[in-house]
């Protein structure tokens, strides 16, 4: 048997009592701190701060403990896609999944991938509330008619709502008629990069069971090493939107890349 539970907001004292392996209680939880950065909440329409994941996922693998284990995951069924929350320049939108997707699955623990995230899904473009069967939002959106105009409400639920994740995925030739229209087409190029890297994942334990060390934590960088029993891998990642030189080390062969620079070296 293997457990998941939900586990908002208890923080990471209590997810090692309740996952902590000598206490046979769940296997992982699924803590949603890093979904949103410190004085946001769903709803808000800010830019997510690839910054802040980084330094979560630093502070939580290097001291959550060897006898718990962790959960990565971005998405789930009650929250609009990461992609967006990290921006909604489209133009960004295929680099930044690759980007989830390599530390996803070149981090310590078990990935979890929400479906649609393989496909390179977005947020959906509702343009009425009738789309939206999301009863939250509706609870929501009619709290914010008190307060603003149709328009700001809708604005802010486009933002937040569930409905973005409930949507039929691509491969449905017919959606309900309050989702008529709103298909998505599937970006094969994100679907072979999780291809890719589950393979790498699976042919190689380092990526599974290898310590983690961060080499370079400096605004927009996240450098860590992955090594196990002589293996060694570097994963670079580029939290920014402005270019940077990728690390180099002699002894180091590319062994995958998201784009022209090197992403992991082994």
């Amino acid at each position: 048997a293997f457990s998941v539970g939900e586990t908002p907001g208890i923080g990471m004292k209590m997810c090692q009592l309740v996952t902590g392996e000598e206490r046979k209680e769940l296997d992982m939880v699924f803590s949603f701190d890093h979904l949103e950065t410190p004085g946001h909440v769903r709803m808000d329409d800010y830019e997510y701060d690839l910054n802040y994941y980084r330094d979560y996922m630093i502070d939580w693998l290097t001291n959550y403990g060897n006898n718990c284990w962790m959960s990565i995951f971005y998405n789930n069924h009650d929250n609009p896609r990461m992609v967006n929350k990290i921006t909604e320049d489209v133009q960004h939108h295929e680099a930044i999944m690759k980007l989830l997707a390599v530390m996803q699955m070149t981090l310590k623990g078990t990935p979890f991938i929400f479906q649609g995230d393989e496909m390179g899904l977005t947020n959906y473009q509702f343009t009425s509330m009738d789309q939206v069967t999301d009863v939250e939002a509706k609870g929501y959106y009619a709290e914010y008619l008190e307060k603003m105009s149709e328009k700001e409400a809708f604005a802010k639920i486009l933002t937040g709502t569930r409905e973005h994740t409930r949507v039929l995925l691509p491969w449905n030739e017919k959606l309900p008629v309050y989702h008529e229209g709103l298909k998505q087409e599937i970006r094969e190029e994100i679907t072979e990069v999780y291809k890719t890297l589950i393979g790498l994942r699976h042919a190689d334990p380092t990526f599974v069971y290898g310590t983690f060390d961060v080499i370079n934590k400096e605004k927009d960088r996240f450098v860590y090493k992955r090594s196990l029993d002589g293996a060694e891998y570097i994963v670079d990642c580029n939290l920014g939107k402005q270019q940077k030189k990728a690390f180099v080390s002699d002894g180091y062969n590319c062994i995958f890349t998201t784009g022209t620079e090197h992403d992991i070296l082994a």
